[in-house]
């Protein structure tokens, strides 16, 4: 084994087909993966465990065990249980796993799992986040931090069911059965990463024979987000479907400002108002330019501002007054309409802040693109099935995903060896597959060394030996 000069290795030596790298102790860095994993092993094992005292595999190691299943992007939980034998040592040293079930009793256990008893553990991360002040860095027009919420199904299917699915019956007298959650992402437009507050579960209820919905959900998901982010101003950006009076109000209780898409099919008195003040000349409007790229060169993009404040809501609600912007784009050459959105607000608006208060309106798609894009599209597989299970399995699976995610962003943001592997791979899919290699044959004691493996930091060389 070669090294250069940052590597902390001393030597290592080769047996049963692994390397073995033997390190020097070093202090865990507060944002790397290691320590956010550390910590949220200590959080897993304190998740009171319902069954039987006697039970022999611990509940902290299947939970452990679903979370690296997905940290290591591994397609199946049969896969990642087949390869427990080969992976156990680095499993233990890196993700604190001591034993694995087979893939039928882990289902099992984790079925038992009530999700409730999981969602404290977006705590651990963000914790650590408010610590090293990389919140305070996502403070948006001064003093916000901006969260983004939204609904994606996580589980769909024709023939596998639980009592708990949500159900979607067709003309042709077909049933779809799946699973949806309600997410809540820390955004900022100007960065990349995006961090999971919480997620709450659309269930259909013992006994219920309504489906549960977003509204519902969003009433149970904002304690969460208040408790995780307590102490902070919080924007909540939401789309077209939260602009009604009892959310708002739920909003305005709870201390949040708000930036919500609308529409003028579903919010006609509030258009109309704004038609009759364009009329009257009583809105405020401006226009910017600026040059956007395009295929073939440049062009011209006009954007138009125009904005009201001290609108009502509607005609149930003449109570809640809101602030309304509307935003276009056109080509600067042609005037043909690019783009177009709608936004209210209960933040006064003036020429200075409305800008920002439509980056931020159009940010909302973070929690869309950034996070269940990313999640789809780049390894965690997010839509296959893991695990359907009678009670929560579904659910479980889906938070396990959700933090593995949260702490791979943190580790983009934050962990230097992160990004110099990542670097050097040159896309997420082919990193998440280099580090599975170094993980299955290269025994280490943290995944810092793997990402220094990764980016050249440290050198293996193999020498023939006669």
């Amino acid at each position: 084994i070669s090294k250069n000069t940052t590597a902390i290795l001393k030597v290592g030596y080769y047996s049963e087909n692994k390397i073995f790298l033997q390190e020097k102790p070093m202090q865990k860095k507060p944002l790397s993966f290691d320590k956010l994993v550390g910590d949220l092993g200590n959080h897993m094992s304190q998740i009171p465990d319902t069954r039987k005292p006697n039970s022999t595999i611990k509940l902290s190691d299947c939970l452990l065990g679903g979370f690296a299943m997905f940290s290591l992007k591994d397609s199946s939980l049969l896969n990642y249980v087949k390869q427990y034998k080969e992976r156990a040592l680095n499993l233990q040293n890196i993700y604190g796993i001591e034993h694995c079930p087979s893939d039928g009793a882990m289902r099992t256990i984790l079925d038992k799992v009530a999700p409730d008893n999981l969602i404290g553990l977006y705590s651990k991360p963000l914790e650590m986040l408010k610590t090293h002040g990389v919140l305070d860095s996502y403070k948006f027009m001064g003093k916000y931090l901006t969260v983004s919420i939204d609904g994606v199904t996580h589980f769909s299917s024709k023939k596998v069911c639980c009592p708990h699915c949500l159900e979607t019956h067709h003309q042709d007298g077909t049933v779809t059965y799946n699973h949806k959650c309600l997410a809540a992402a820390l955004i900022h437009p100007d960065k990349q990463e995006v961090f999971v507050v919480g997620t709450e579960a659309m269930l259909k209820e013992d006994g219920k024979s309504k489906n549960d919905c977003e509204l519902n959900a969003v009433n149970r998901l904002l304690p969460v987000i208040n408790n995780h982010l307590s102490g902070y101003s919080l924007l909540i950006l939401e789309d077209a479907l939260y602009a009604n009076g009892p959310h708002i109000k739920k909003l305005q209780a709870a201390g949040h400002s708000f930036i919500l898409s609308v529409k003028e099919g579903s919010q006609k008195s509030l258009f109309k108002q704004f038609s009759s003040l364009q009329t009257k000349k009583k809105t405020r409007k401006f226009k910017k330019t600026r040059t956007e790229r395009k295929r073939g060169g440049t062009r011209q993009v006009i954007c138009t501002y125009e904005y009201a404040n001290g609108l009502y809501l509607n005609e149930s609600h003449t109570d809640i007054k809101v602030n309304m912007v509307w935003y276009e784009e056109r080509d600067g050459a042609t005037g043909e309409l690019l783009k177009k959105f709608c936004f209210i607000t209960d933040i006064d608006l003036n020429k200075q802040n409305v800008r920002e208060v439509v980056r931020a309106g159009r940010s909302r798609w973070k929690i869309e693109n950034e996070t269940f894009n990313t999640l789809k599209n780049q390894g965690y597989n997010f839509t296959h099935n893991y695990g359907h299970g009678k009670e929560h399995l579904s659910t479980v699976f889906c938070i396990l995903m959700m933090l593995a995610f949260t702490i791979d962003q943190i580790a983009q943001a934050c962990d230097r060896y992160f990004k110099r592997a990542w670097r050097v791979r040159g896309s997420k899919k082919s990193l998440w597959e280099k580090v599975r290699q170094y993980f299955d044959f290269v025994v280490v004691k943290s995944m810092e060394t793997i990402y220094k493996l990764i980016s050249k930091d440290i050198k293996l060389k193999v020498e023939q030996i006669i």
